[in-house]
C-alpha cells in the first residue's frame, strides 16, 4: 500500500499540551478548513462510496433514519424516538428539501483525523485525514457541526467553550431560521442514532442509555419548534 507522508503530530494526542491561545488559534484554522470544504459544490444529494444518490435532500435524511431504525431493532434496542423523529422529518420534508445546493462533507473531521505542527507558540494545522466518510448534503449535518454543538453547549474539558467560540468566529454563524433550527434537531437526532448503535456494539451500556435522555430532549424541542 502506498500512502502520502504528511508531516505533523496527531491534534487530538496533543491537546492537553496546547495553551489556551494555540486552542482558539488551531479551532480558527480548522473552522476556516471546514468552510473551505463546504464551499465546494456537487451535483447530487449522497455518499460517493455508497453509490447511494438523489435530487432531494430529504430522500438522504429520511433514509439514513430509516436504516437506523432498522437497525436499532435488530439490535434489540428501543427504537421509537427515531422512529418518531423519521415522521416529523417526513412530515416538514418541505422544510428539509429548503437545501438544494449539495456540499461537500467530510463525515469525520475532528482532532483524530488531524496533523499539527507547533513552531513557536504558532500551531498550524498541516494535514485532514480520513475522508472515506465523506458525501453531498447539508454542510449543517456535518459530524463537525454535531460535534461543535456539544462542545458549545454540554463541554467539559479545558477550553471546550473558548474552542467553539473560535471555530464559529471563522466558520460563520449558521442560520437561525424555523428550518434551519429544525434540521438540526433532526441532524442531531441522527447522529444520536448512529452514536447509540456504535456504542451498543462496543458494550458501552452507559453511553447507549445516555442516548435516549438526548433523543427526548431533542423531541421536545421539536415539538417546540413545530408550535411556533
Amino acid at each position: 500500500m502506498f500512502q502520502t507522508f504528511m508531516a505533523g503530530e496527531r491534534w487530538l494526542d496533543k491537546a492537553e499540551e496546547l495553551t489556551q491561545k494555540e486552542n482558539s488559534v488551531l479551532w480558527q484554522q480548522l473552522g476556516h478548513i471546514a468552510k473551505d470544504i463546504h464551499s465546494i459544490k456537487g451535483e447530487a444529494f449522497g455518499s460517493p462510496i455508497l453509490g447511494t444518490f438523489s435530487t432531494y435532500w430529504s430522500t438522504q435524511v429520511l433514509s439514513r433514519l430509516a436504516s437506523f431504525v432498522e437497525q436499532l431493532k435488530a439490535a434489540q434496542l428501543d427504537a421509537t424516538d427515531v422512529q418518531t423523529v423519521q415522521e416529523i422529518a417526513h412530515t416538514n420534508s418541505a422544510l428539509l428539501d429548503e437545501i438544494q445546493q449539495p456540499r461537500l462533507l467530510h463525515g469525520d473531521l475532528w482532532t483524530f483525523n488531524i496533523l499539527i505542527k507547533r513552531d513557536q507558540e504558532h500551531p498550524r494545522i498541516t494535514a485532514v485525514l480520513d475522508s472515506d466518510s465523506c458525501s453531498w448534503g447539508d454542510p449543517m449535518a456535518d459530524w463537525t457541526m454535531f460535534l461543535m454543538h456539544i462542545k458549545m453547549t454540554e463541554g467539559t474539558a479545558r477550553n471546550d467553550s473558548s474552542a467553539a467560540q473560535a471555530f464559529w468566529q471563522a466558520y460563520g454563524q449558521p442560520e437561525r431560521s424555523k428550518g434551519a433550527l429544525l434540521r438540526e434537531q433532526i441532524y442531531r437526532a441522527s447522529h444520536f442514532a448512529q452514536g447509540r448503535l456504535d456504542r451498543h456494539r462496543q458494550g458501552r451500556d452507559e453511553i447507549v442509555l445516555r442516548t435516549y435522555g438526548k433523543l427526548r430532549e431533542i423531541l421536545a424541542t421539536l415539538q417546540s419548534i413545530k408550535k411556533d
